[in-house]
């Protein structure tokens, strides 16, 4: 895979404009000081555990942008594999744009924030490697009970399963329900939204 760790002031970028397939993680930022977070991906990524994980424990945002097929893990393994995966234990807003294919074994899409908004825009075909409607596409919320921030969901193009939002009380090994959250949670679907046999309140 490819690895970008950064602390101190300044961005810490990654870009990949071919193709990447890792055992392991696939394209990796980590940052640990004051300055964006930042992925760019034109092609595609195949990874055995997160495709794009992007991790930032300072103050700055995680800015995610993926025009080209990713997949993580295998279908109904037993780990918590995303395709993009972001956490932010500091300060920061995350965003993450997506258009082409984005799945992964547990989620296409899991992101944390302590303390920042979590913005998510899908103008692809998100779902889960399962490809069941009733499976997990979405984990997005606070990281921590204490949290503050807000999680806004736009749906341009296809999603496929389940959205949760209070990864508080949500468990991967418990039934899929729709949670609500102490975030201020926005879903807007003008696309296609495929969530049948999942529980969504």
């Amino acid at each position: 895979g490819v690895y970008v760790d950064k602390s101190g002031k300044g961005e810490a970028r990654a870009e990949n404009a071919g193709s990447i397939t890792s055992g392991w993680d696939a394209l990796r930022v980590n940052h640990y000081g004051k300055g964006a977070a930042t992925v760019v991906n034109t092609g595609t990524i195949t990874a055995g555990q997160n495709a794009i994980d992007v991790y930032h424990g300072g103050g700055g945002n995680i800015d995610i942008t993926t025009t080209g097929n990713i997949s993580s893990g295998e279908a109904n393994d037993d780990y918590s594999y995303a395709a993009i995966f972001a956490s932010h234990e500091g300060r920061g807003d995350i965003s993450i744009t997506t258009a082409g294919s984005v799945k992964g074994s547990y989620s296409a899409i899991s992101a944390y924030a302590a303390n920042g908004a979590i913005e998510i825009t899908n103008n692809g075909s998100l779902a889960n490697l399962s490809g069941e409607s009733s499976d997990l596409v979405i984990f997005a919320g606070p990281r921590y009970d204490d949290s503050n921030g807000s999680v806004t969901i736009t749906n341009n193009g296809i999603i496929t399963g389940a959205i949760v939002t209070d990864t508080d009380e949500y468990s991967y090994s418990e039934p899929i329900v729709n949670y609500g959250t102490s975030f201020d949670d926005t879903i807007t679907n003008n696309g296609v939204w495929n969530t049948q046999n999942a529980s969504n309140r």
